[in-house]
């Protein structure tokens, strides 16, 4: 920022603020600077992959769908972009869509754990829980780290009305790493159900 700040306003000082903001999770500093980069230079799919990432994190799913479209159109291979924009779309509820992306990301990297484990709760939540089971444990073999994972199966639990398995999950997620989006809200929500508070 600084370096903006100080007269550097080309597209490598954006680009290298917004990476940096990104890489410290500090989403809210790099929404600003996403929007005037935008306005301001001609993106390529890395950095329009890198601005959904931003606005997905500061909660506007349509927006950031927008922008890994944008992504997508520069490059339809960008694997972050896929498996990105299907992470919106479901959490916008657009679990159907969001399997079609998860798809195409698996077919050009095959050993991504993240597109089979995001699959997998698409199409928990679409009925094909055997199917979607299955993708977690491709998941987990490829990645037994990956905190999402362990998100995924605490949700699967948690809509199963498991909620004492739910808290395992999370609560491992968490370990892993702090930052899985909306982990702690996840924990408090079925810390509640345990405790007998329905919102």
């Amino acid at each position: 920022m600084n370096l903006i700040n100080n007269g550097a306003d080309n597209e490598t000082s954006y680009r290298f603020a917004i990476s940096s903001y990104l890489l410290v999770k500090q989403y809210h500093n790099a929404e600003p600077l996403v929007k005037e980069s935008i306005l301001k230079f001609k993106l390529s799919s890395d950095d329009y992959c890198n601005a959904g990432l931003t606005y997905s994190y500061v909660g506007d799913n349509d927006k950031a769908v927008e922008l890994y479209s944008e992504s997508l159109t520069l490059n339809p291979s960008n694997i972050n972009s896929l498996n990105n924009i299907g992470y919106s779309l479901s959490i916008l509820g657009k679990h159907a869509e969001a399997i079609m992306y998860f798809s195409e990301a698996i077919t050009i990297k095959p050993d991504s754990a993240y597109p089979y484990n995001n699959r997998g709760l698409s199409k928990i939540k679409t009925g094909a829980i055997s199917d979607g089971l299955d993708d977690f444990k491709k998941s987990y073999a490829l990645d037994p780290d990956n905190s999402y994972y362990f998100k995924n199966m605490g949700i699967y639990h948690y809509d199963c009305g498991e909620f004492q398995k739910a808290l395992v999950f999370y609560k491992k997620a968490q370990k892993l790493d702090s930052s899985t989006y909306k982990i702690d809200e996840h924990i408090k929500d079925v810390q509640e159900q345990l405790n007998g508070i329905v919102n």
